[in-house]
């Protein structure tokens, strides 16, 4: 078994092994992650077996932390099945890898089950055996078109309310107009600005045309409401929603979810991921933003993040 660090003359084969992979995403395309470059230091790796490629790792390198990966949602191992066994002895080899280089410390935050096309939990056993620890565990709230889910009263009456005031649900293009309306919510909120600038997302949107749409809510020239979604084989997820007041006071963000809802079953996605509820490393849970999910019928899902210190 052989760890060797990622270059780019080996892009075409590390995009081909992501979309042949059991839980690899578009977000490890080098096409999406490369625009981190300026940001992070790469310093993603390639498990190979008898020349042959055995699992990825996307990530990045800060000084001796190695982390998979800073820019991006989810990382950690990216294969198709492979047996317990042999993940203990990829993790293994990595952590003498990392020590051979001066690694101190490892960060990986898994991919979500969700994301996974059968379920394979080899990873999480071969961390907690190999002395990892788990420092955030954050939750989701995921609804499963598959099985029952309610709308609350309280949702229905409001997308009824957008749907009779002519709020207008759509496609778009317009990442700049959008953004800025992101931006103006999260000032306020958070005081803080989106990951993504209006510029990288429109470009990242025409890269991954089936991936990344713009769902936006209008009345007349008016825009109230948006939500940027990330489609990953059968999940569609909600990237950055928001709304400005009057758009909440009109249900336009209700009506882009319920609008969200329907295309997932027309185009035969069967998870709805809203993404994270909770706060501070997952210490904290926004009852607020999370009441509001489940009104839709999402259950919760977790994502887990392990490290290790190295000595």
């Amino acid at each position: 078994m052989e760890i060797i660090k990622y270059k780019s003359s080996l892009k075409n084969k590390w995009n081909d092994f992501i979309l042949k992979s059991f839980n690899g995403s578009f977000l490890f395309n080098r096409n999406y992650m490369d625009y981190h470059n300026d940001i992070y230091e790469d310093h993603s790796i390639i498990v190979k077996d008898n020349h042959k490629w055995l699992a990825v790792l996307p990530g990045n390198i800060s000084g001796n932390e190695w982390t998979s990966h800073s820019g991006l949602s989810y990382g950690g191992l990216i294969s198709d099945f492979i047996s317990q066994r042999k993940t203990l002895k990829i993790i293994s080899k990595l952590l003498i890898y990392f020590r051979e280089i001066g690694i101190k410390q490892i960060r990986i935050k898994l991919i979500p089950d969700i994301y996974c096309r059968y379920n394979q939990q080899a990873i999480h056993f071969a961390l907690f055996n190999l002395g990892f620890d788990l420092t955030r565990r954050d939750a989701s709230s995921t609804i499963f078109l598959n099985e029952k889910h309610k709308l609350y009263k309280g949702r229905i009456s409001s997308i009824k309310s957008a749907m009779k005031n002519h709020v207008i649900i759509k496609e778009s293009n317009d990442y700049d107009e959008f953004m800025i309306l992101e931006n103006e919510i999260l000032n306020k909120k958070y005081n803080i600005n989106s990951v993504h600038s209006a510029k990288e997302i429109k470009s990242l949107a025409q890269n991954f045309k089936n991936n990344i749409k713009l769902i936006i809510a209008k009345k007349n020239s008016d825009l109230l409401a948006g939500g940027i979604i990330y489609i990953v084989r059968s999940v569609m997820h909600l990237q950055y929603f928001g709304a400005n007041e009057t758009g909440r006071k009109l249900g336009a963000s209700d009506l882009i979810i319920q609008y969200c809802l329907d295309l997932c079953k027309k185009n035969n996605i069967k998870v709805f991921d809203f993404g994270i509820s909770s706060e501070n490393d997952g210490l904290i849970l926004n009852e607020g933003l999370n009441m509001y999910k489940e009104s839709f019928g999402a259950v919760t899902t977790i994502a887990d993040h392990y490290e290790k210190s190295i000595n």
